[in-house]
């Protein structure tokens, strides 16, 4: 693209907020393009800059101030060790992030920001990518995966788009820049990748892709659990109309096999079509995963012969502990997600109901029981008895017993002091808080 075109484009831009692009940066973001010659910022700040300003139905709405809390990241033509060299002279602290791969950290006004000389990759694996520096910015740009990610701007409000990503995003579309077969193979992380920002900026699928993912999907399996739930995390995280669309083509392409959700060796009835089941909560990713392997059980138990496990509740326990283990889920995650599936599958028994509405809150509590109406498991008039239940809850009412009242009273150590514990509170759960310490004490045996 020509550099008139590029001023074309931000003028347009900027006569929609009657100001330059260049003047939504935060200060601090601005000085890194005065401190070093030949840098731009480059990806996505501007690619949602635009996307939510100019072509989102709610871009009247949108707070100008979110987006200085947005990342931003530099490119540069000057070598790591300049900038770092540039930004000693200015007193400004830097981090070596990943100076092999040309990124030098900066940090000014307390936030950190990445600066990544101009690279072109040499060699590819499918996982990682060996580069040399450059000063070619076109080649810089060709590296990104998507055109709507290889947007730059300089420190004039010039964006340069090189690969029409702006037209893209008028165009509601997402694509690969080159060949998409050959980008999903220098690094299959890519399949997600698209998912991720077909979800994030309400982009259409392309069921065209489907049969390159179906082709490609395999190679997810050299990708480290880590990167897998980083992707997951932000598609499960979003809006659930757009993220069922995703989840329907992720299971069609095979993609959903090859990141854990089920084993290599079941054979998956691409038939199976109920997907009226497959029913989100807007963006809440634990809560999207625990609906999402509700999901996958059904399907197991639709099309594939599964007999080292009991039952259906069994089954989703095991492939959230798996899940949990294979993407390296943090303590507090596993123990959320598991919450979850274990409220769900517990949502009959009254004393389990009121036990796990207690213990995990109201909140996430009320999250549950609208997933679970959502795939047709409790009608809503059943949630609204449910939710009275526990209204008591809301005055937050604290539990009188604690772990040596058990010991005084009944002499025990152990497991026998947490078995004791949570039959009293069942208890007092059962009568709305009223039970007392004395009563309780009384009752246990």
């Amino acid at each position: 693209m020509s550099k008139e075109i590029n001023i074309q484009e931000s003028l347009s831009i900027a006569n929609h907020f009657n100001i330059s692009l260049i003047d939504l940066l935060p200060k601090s973001a601005l000085r890194i393009l005065y401190y070093i010659p030949n840098t731009r910022v480059v990806g996505g700040w501007i690619r949602d800059i635009i996307y939510h300003n100019m072509f989102n139905s709610d871009k009247n709405n949108y707070n100008l101030e979110k987006s200085f809390n947005e990342d931003i990241d530099f490119a540069t033509e000057l070598l790591p060790n300049e900038v770092k060299n540039i930004f000693d002279t200015y007193n400004v602290k830097t981090i070596l992030i990943g100076i092999n791969h040309g990124t030098i950290g900066a940090i000014i006004d307390n936030i950190l920001y990445e600066i990544t000389t101009l690279r072109k990759d040499v060699k590819c694996d499918g996982r990682h990518a060996e580069v040399v520096f450059g000063v070619d910015w076109v080649e810089d740009a060709r590296r990104r995966d998507f055109t709507i990610n290889a947007l730059s701007m300089d420190k004039d409000g010039i964006i340069y788009d090189y690969f029409n990503g702006i037209n893209d995003i008028k165009n509601n579309s997402l694509k690969f820049i080159g060949n998409p077969d050959k980008r999903i193979k220098e690094d299959y992380l890519r399949i997600l990748r698209y998912f991720r920002f077909s979800c994030k900026l309400n982009l259409s699928q392309n069921k065209e892709l489907e049969e390159i993912f179906l082709s490609n999907c395999s190679g997810l399996l050299n990708i480290s659990g880590e990167r897998i739930f980083k992707e997951m995390q932000k598609i499960l995280n979003s809006q659930q109309d757009i993220l069922k669309e995703a989840i329907i083509m992720m299971y069609k392409s095979n993609i959903l096999k090859y990141i854990g959700l089920f084993d290599e060796d079941e054979c998956l009835d691409k038939l199976y079509s109920n997907t009226n089941e497959l029913l989100f909560a807007n963006n809440d990713g634990l809560l999207n995963l625990a609906s999402l392997i509700n999901w996958c059980v059904k399907i197991k138990n639709n099309t594939c012969n599964i007999s080292n496990i009991k039952n259906n509740y069994e089954k989703k326990l095991f492939l959230a502990k798996k899940i949990a283990l294979q993407w390296k889920l943090s303590k507090k995650e596993r123990q959320q997600l598991l919450e979850y599936i274990i409220t769900r599958d517990h949502i009959d028994n009254l004393e389990k109901r009121l036990f796990l509405a207690y213990n995990i809150g109201l909140e996430k509590y009320y999250k549950i029981l609208q997933s679970v109406v959502m795939q047709n498991e409790i009608s809503n008039y059943e949630k609204s008895l449910y939710l009275s239940e526990v209204e008591f809850l809301n005055k937050n009412p604290i539990f009188p017993l604690n772990g040596e009242d058990i010991i005084n009273k009944f002499s025990v150590y152990g497991k026998k002091i947490s078995f004791l514990l949570k039959k009293a509170k069942v208890l007092w759960l059962l009568s709305e808080a009223k039970n007392d310490k004395e009563y309780l004490l009384n009752n246990l045996c």
